[in-house]
């Protein structure tokens, strides 16, 4: 039995102390235990984490200048922060000092000669900073100022700011020595709806919402097309470097592929237990960020017909005994991988020759009360790892052994664990030596939510889905359930953390590969179709509706479903359950209508249930 749990909220030991000090410098990991016998090295090291100061994090993309780096977030502008000696990570400042003007970033790019920060979103104007003090950006002005504005992604390519403007295209405004702007310019060789574009000095890289990607080289006087690739998956990243793109497809993984005169060469398709959301490559390595958890690569280690080795994975959300995060963008800076995790900024050391020391699991389960619990785990690496189990009273209620990318399921019959609403179980994984030693390498939590019968909100799996209305994309009124299945994914269109949900959720629909056959129902409290988000994200395919809208849900909809008007937050959020956003909260609902599992870490093609 382990010592007393509130013994062992102070654990660490990872070649160091457990450390979040004075300033926000972050250094050292919670909950991971680094094994120090040689030839056991982690390919991903946990070094530094920050978690966001201010009420209402939502941080997304990521952009760099040198040892600084800066953190879109789509609910307050961004976050500037910078790398410190030994591993360290230190925030410099939470938010830019406010103007009186609501700033929303949703991306964000750097062009280093001009000093200068461009920050631009989905909806309205776009921004400037002075990175004259680049610890301390400041701001310029808007840029764009401009409602019909939607911006999808920015990018540098030399002197030249490229804006991915969805189902406006990809265009360029020439970047003058003190960061203003020229006139913004179609760029005709890419047509289409552009998501996503990178550069790296020599060539450009446009991505579609059908995951085109068009290679691009600068004439003089425009963009030219030199070659185009269709992948399958939806358009989550790119990145590009040294003539090499990676691409982030959600459940269908991450290309490699090499650029040439004449086009593209696809090099690796890797495709790890997870939504990929982004990627980026560093020599020989390539980091995949998933919404669980982020994944290391090597390259080099690949047999012609394998996908190279997994070398290094770690679980998303903050670093302890909770796993509610939903890392969207990771970039290699310095050596290091910085991951941005919806809440958290993670500083991660590197090594190749490491392996996979830990678990992928889930951050809860929900069930009902007095029945067994069913969840499952997957080792993502090559080497053997072993699950034990606690309950609240430090019994063992479980002890599994996982062989290379094994994943198995567990269950906990009632009288193991307590039949309380909420309960936190304690989980140890450690790494079985072909020597037979067992060595601890992360402690962590699994919380455990039981519904008592009765009642219609928040129903448990094997409980049947409230009968609730809605109005649909053509304005008709709907009910729930239907006659068929659904994944019903509550959301908000402005919620950077559902993008790759609704994304890859839709993907995995078309192909009759969501949840056994499930169609996604995309609910929200407003009336996405007013606002083009259908047709910009590419989602024009799926179900959707609403049901609180003051300017065209019917009122038949809001009366049937009172005292509940707010389907989500009265009926539906289970905020029990760990999850990086207030979004998502989803039902798997059968076609006899009955709730078949609740989530609110969404895993895509990869669920652990």
């Amino acid at each position: 039995m382990q010592t007393p749990i509130a013994t062992r909220l102070s654990r660490a030991r990872v070649a160091g102390a457990c450390v979040v000090a004075l300033l926000a410098i972050a250094s050292s990991a919670c909950g991971e235990l680094t094994p120090g016998a040689a030839g056991y090295e982690t390919g991903l090291q946990r070094r530094a984490q920050i978690p966001f100061p201010l009420e209402g994090p939502h941080l997304g993309e990521l952009a760099t200048f040198g040892e600084h780096v800066y953190v879109a977030n789509s609910f307050d502008s961004f976050t500037a922060l910078r790398l410190g000696p030994a591993g360290a990570l230190e925030l410099t400042l939470d938010r830019p000092p406010t103007t009186g003007t609501f700033i929303r970033c949703t991306t964000l790019a750097v062009h280093e000669p001009s000093r200068t920060l461009y920050c631009a979103s989905d909806r309205g104007a776009a921004f400037a900073y002075d990175l004259s003090d680049p610890a301390v950006p400041r701001l310029r002005k808007p840029f764009i100022d401009d409602p019909e504005l939607h911006v999808r992604d920015l990018h540098v390519d030399g002197d030249r700011l490229l804006l991915a403007r969805f189902e406006d295209g990809l265009w360029y405004a020439e970047i003058a020595p003190d960061g203003d702007l020229g006139a913004p310019q179609l760029v005709a060789a890419a047509p289409g709806n552009v998501h996503h574009a990178a550069a790296d000095g020599a060539r450009v890289v446009a991505m579609t919402a059908g995951s085109e990607l068009t290679q691009l080289a600068w004439t003089g006087a425009a963009y030219e097309a030199r070659g185009a690739l269709a992948l399958d998956g939806p358009p989550l990243d790119l990145s590009l470097r040294d003539e090499r793109v990676a691409v982030a497809l959600g459940s269908a993984g991450v290309v490699v592929a090499a650029l040439s005169e004449s086009g593209f060469k696809v090099v690796h398709h890797v495709h790890p237990p997870t939504v990929a959301t982004s990627a980026d490559l560093d020599g020989d390595a390539l980091a995949v960020v998933g919404l669980s958890g982020i994944f290391l690569y090597d390259l080099a280690d690949a047999d012609a017909d394998d996908e190279p080795r997994v070398a290094g994975f770690v679980g998303q959300g903050p670093w302890g005994y909770t796993r509610a995060g939903a890392a969207l963008s990771g970039r290699f800076v310095s050596g290091d991988l910085i991951v941005s995790d919806w809440a958290y900024i993670d500083r991660l050391g590197v090594a190749l020759v490491g392996d996979v020391h830990e678990l992928d699991l889930p951050g809860s389960v929900y069930a009902r009360r007095g029945e067994e619990v069913a969840f499952s785990a997957r080792n993502p690496g090559r080497a053997t790892l072993r699950l034990r189990v606690e309950n609240v009273a430090g019994e063992e209620v479980i002890s599994e052994t996982f062989g290379p990318g094994e994943q198995r399921q567990m269950t906990l019959a009632p009288g193991s664990i307590e039949q309380r609403e909420v309960q936190e179980l304690y989980l140890y994984t450690e790494l079985l030596t072909p020597e037979g030693d067992a060595i601890p390498t992360l402690e962590d939590s699994l919380r455990v939510v039981l519904r008592a019968d009765g009642g219609d909100e928040r129903p448990a799996p094997g409980q049947r889905f409230p009968t609730v209305r809605y109005a649909d994309q053509d304005a008709a009124v709907q009910q729930l359930p239907a006659s068929r299945r659904f994944r019903v994914i509550f959301h908000s269109q402005d919620c950077a953390a559902m993008w790759p949900e609704i994304l890859d959720a839709a993907w995995l629909a078309r192909r009759d590969a969501l949840d056994g056959g499930a169609w996604p129902l995309l609910l929200s409290a407003e009336d996405i179709e007013l606002y083009g988000y259908p047709a910009r994200w590419g989602v024009e395919d799926v179900a959707r509706g609403h049901y609180l809208d003051a300017y065209s849900t019917p009122a038949e909809v809001s009366e049937f479903n009172a005292p509940h008007e707010h389907l989500y937050s009265d009926m539906f959020l289970v905020d029990e359950l760990h999850s990086g956003a207030a979004h998502p909260t989803d039902y798997l609902v059968t076609a006899d209508g009955v709730v078949e599992a609740v989530e609110r870490e969404y895993r895509g093609a990869y669920p652990l249930r």
